[in-house]
C-alpha cells in the first residue's frame, strides 16, 4: 500500500493572464469541473495603473458555453487589490453547484470566473484550482512551458 498522494493526481491547476481592457465583465474561461468536488479561483494583480479588480465572481453552468449560467459566489472586495501581488480568493463546492443547477448525477458542470478591473490598463493573473478529484488520474496538473 502506498501512502503517497500526488498533488497532480487529485488537483488540476490552470492559470490565465487577463490583459487588455477588461473594465467590462470579462469571462476568463469555462472549464469542466465534473470530476472535482471543489473549485477555488485566485486573482493576482500583475500590472496596475488603477485599483485592480473591482468585480470577481464564479459562475456555474451545465453547458460548456456558459448558457443559462448561475452565479455561485461573489467576492465582496472590501479593500481594493491595488498593489502588484495583491491576491483575492473565492471558492465553491461543485456538488452544491450541481444541486443548484439541477444537474443529475454524472452530468457535466462547468465553472468560469467573471471579473472586471477599475482601469483599462490593469492586468490580472487568474488561477483556477479544481481539487478533490472524484477519479484520480495522472497528470491532472501538468507543466506548461512556452
Amino acid at each position: 500500500m502506498s501512502l503517497t498522494h500526488k498533488f497532480s493526481e487529485n488537483n488540476k491547476v490552470s492559470s490565465y493572464q487577463v490583459t487588455a481592457d477588461h473594465t467590462t465583465d470579462t469571462d476568463v474561461g469555462w472549464v469542466d469541473a465534473s470530476n472535482f468536488r471543489k473549485f477555488t479561483a485566485m486573482t493576482t494583480a500583475t500590472l496596475l495603473t488603477g485599483a485592480g479588480v473591482d468585480k470577481f465572481l464564479i459562475e456555474v453552468a451545465a453547458s460548456s458555453t456558459g448558457a443559462s449560467s448561475v452565479v455561485a459566489a461573489t467576492h465582496g472586495i472590501g479593500s481594493a487589490p491595488d498593489a502588484i501581488g495583491d491576491m483575492l480568493f473565492l471558492e465553491i463546492d461543485i456538488d452544491d453547484a450541481a444541486v443548484a443547477l439541477n444537474v443529475l448525477s454524472g452530468g457535466k458542470i462547468y465553472v468560469n470566473v467573471l471579473l472586471n478591473a477599475a482601469n483599462a490598463s490593469d492586468d490580472t493573473q487568474v488561477t483556477y484550482i479544481l481539487s478533490e478529484a472524484k477519479h484520480k488520474a495522472a497528470g491532472l496538473s501538468a507543466d506548461i512551458v512556452a
